[in-house]
């Protein structure tokens, strides 16, 4: 999943015909649609929030999808496991997931969401959900019980 298409370009060429490596030019939320997304001068720091760092060059309206949608989008059937790094929406994409089951899930929990860390409502949310949850400076690893 990557919402910018000059970094999927980068992307497509790194798996350059991966067979196993599905690509959608989207970002995840915590529902299906459109938003903007707010572009600077460092594409890693494009966010669908305002960014925490780098110089405003404009917006972009992307695709969003939740994990949910993403797993019938891709026709992948299941998530395994699931790296979320997401410039501050990581708990949106936590309460996208509905009704997929994805035993390992790791977040990148830093303070990107208006200087702000999302840490423990997504603790909250995956304990609430049967995660057994441990953190390591702003990551957050969680595996279902």
């Amino acid at each position: 999943m990557e919402p910018d298409q000059q970094n999927m370009d980068f992307i497509s060429r790194n798996i350059d015909g991966d067979p196993n490596a599905k690509l959608v030019c989207a970002a995840l939320h915590d529902h299906d649609g459109s938003l903007d997304m707010n572009i600077v001068d460092n594409p890693v720091e494009h966010s669908l929030l305002q960014p925490d760092s780098g110089n405003p060059m404009g917006v972009r309206t992307v695709p969003v999808f939740t994990v949910d949608s993403l797993i019938d989008i891709v026709a992948i059937g299941k998530i395994d496991f699931a790296k979320i790094e997401a410039e501050g929406v990581e708990l949106e994409i936590i309460n996208g997931i509905r009704s997929s089951n994805i035993p390992k899930i790791v977040v990148d929990c830093s303070p990107a969401r208006n200087g702000e860390s999302p840490m423990q409502e997504i603790r909250d949310i995956l304990e609430m959900r049967g995660y057994k949850v441990v953190t390591r400076g702003w990551m957050l690893f969680a595996k279902i019980l």
